[in-house]
């Protein structure tokens, strides 16, 4: 369950609603201002930092697994982020997932003077930061040269809970590098399909990252079945047919995309299976803003309940 909000009491809310409903995670942007900042009244938008926000979140829950959709690697270096990321673990007893991403929104990082590398480059990074903090995690004393980090008797107390750490998940959509990335330091790939911008055909064009991805694990004898395929996709739903045709024409007319899963509850039930069927057995959703509680409801009492029911 994807949260994206900037009132905390708001954000509060749907993650004590989200884990009464039994959804398996929670999930918070890292931004330091929305990509789309400003308003149609030319008011600047808020945006609460994610991990303060996560931790937050991690002291009023009690089963919810809690993640970042995703940390830009740029913000953080990475030896501060492991001993960060352990803490955040230790507090949740074991119920984080750290996604890290290459980062991409070049406007946020000349707002905060932060140097945007070429996009080899960001990848480059963040294949770097992985290893370093997947060493912070296991080892009792972390030394390491690389092109970017350097470590000198490093270390981070008290470990995660989790063993032998975390799950690191990677998202985005780049092919050559990105995925490559994926396949060698990744525990998780996630697709943030309901990013998108314009119309695609969401199951073929899964399906196509699933497949460069087992050729890239292929190419760096890795079994590609050692990593988790996720989704991040908008939802929508509604128990009458006319009702969810109604929402899937206006998102179409503010966005130019349908979402992959939407209709009624039978219909996500069948979009999720033929996902399912392609490969992907991790699911963030996206509700829309206008009715997300009632959404989640919907989902959680008519698809979560059938699916988890079903053979």
């Amino acid at each position: 369950m994807d949260l994206q909000k900037t009132n905390y009491e708001r954000v509060k809310k749907r993650a004590l609603e989200c884990e009464r409903l039994q959804y398996d995670s929670l999930w918070f942007n890292d931004h330091f201002f929305p990509p789309s900042a400003v308003n149609r009244q030319g008011r600047k938008k808020p945006q609460l930092e994610c991990w303060t926000t996560l931790t937050a979140l991690a002291s009023v829950t009690q089963k919810v697994r809690l993640g970042p959709l995703v940390l830009c690697n740029s913000f953080r270096h990475p030896a501060l982020l492991a001993k960060m990321a352990a803490t955040l673990d230790v507090i949740s007893k074991g119920r984080l997932e750290l996604g890290l991403g290459a980062g991409w929104y070049e406007p946020e990082y000349n707002a905060y003077g932060i140097s945007y590398a070429p996009l080899k480059l960001r990848v480059a990074q963040l294949k770097e930061s992985v290893q370093v903090i997947r060493k912070m995690w296991t080892e009792d004393e972390t030394n390491f040269r690389g092109r970017f980090y350097l470590l000198k008797k490093a270390y981070c107390y008290p470990k995660p809970v989790q063993k032998p750490h975390p799950r690191i998940w990677i998202g985005g959509y780049g092919e050559e590098f990105l995925l490559r990335v994926v396949a060698e330091v990744a525990d998780v790939y996630n697709n943030p399909l309901y990013f998108r911008r314009h119309w695609i055909e969401g199951f073929d064009y899964v399906k196509r990252k699933i497949d460069v991805l087992k050729r890239h694990c292929l190419s760096v004898d890795r079994n590609p079945d050692e990593i988790v395929d996720s989704l991040a996709e908008s939802v929508l739903i509604a128990n009458s047919e006319h009702e969810a045709q109604q929402k899937i024409k206006r998102y179409v007319e503010a966005s130019n995309r349908r979402p992959s899963i939407a209709g009624t509850p039978e219909e996500c039930i069948n979009a999720i299976r033929k996902y399912l069927n392609i490969g992907v057995s991790y699911f963030i959703l996206v509700f829309e803003e206008r009715s997300w509680l009632d959404e989640a409801k919907i989902f959680a009492e008519e698809v979560m309940y059938t699916l988890k029911n079903s053979d």
